[in-house]
């Protein structure tokens, strides 16, 4: 029998920070769920949202008037980051692999980088099974908690 997993998620992105001379690494999110498809879920989702806030429609009503410009086609040839996302979240044959790499205790991350930074996406599966605290005593024998009765009251 094989050890109970939970699936750690992690988002992370580098890149240069503006005047100065050095790259900065954030980390943009964090989820674990006992379920590889709750994992990728979150995964899934985060990466849409973080290819809109990178590449939002024109005209979105939160963005005034001439504040987003078209990028240039060389800036676009480096690397595409936001539709690689899209990509990745609307496929189901992306996801699907995913799945298989997951179930079968390996971990899985999609890493993409374009002008704006380099964005991993990760996933890895982690034990879940739970150990006594060296602290705590041990017992030994059946004990049983008294546990009251609940009665509902007549009405």
């Amino acid at each position: 029998m094989t050890d109970p997993h939970a699936y750690w998620s992690e988002i992370t992105a580098e890149g240069p920070i503006y005047g100065r001379d050095h790259v900065g690494r954030a980390i943009l999110g964090r989820f674990d769920s006992p379920f590889i498809k709750a994992a990728l879920d979150w995964t899934a989702a985060r990466a849409l949202r973080i290819a809109d806030a990178l590449d939002p429609e024109p005209g979105v009503a939160w963005c005034p008037v001439g504040a987003l410009r078209t990028v240039s086609d060389a800036v676009i040839a480096e690397g595409d980051v936001p539709t690689r996302l899209r990509e990745w979240a609307d496929s189901d044959t992306d996801r699907r692999d995913a799945y298989r790499q997951l179930q079968g205790g390996d971990p899985w991350a999609l890493i993409v980088a374009d002008h704006s930074g380099l964005y991993s996406f990760t996933i890895w599966p982690v034990s879940a099974r739970a150990s006594p605290s060296p602290s705590a005593p041990a017992r030994r024998g059946r004990h049983r908690k008294h546990i009251p009765e609940l009665v509902q009251a007549a009405p």
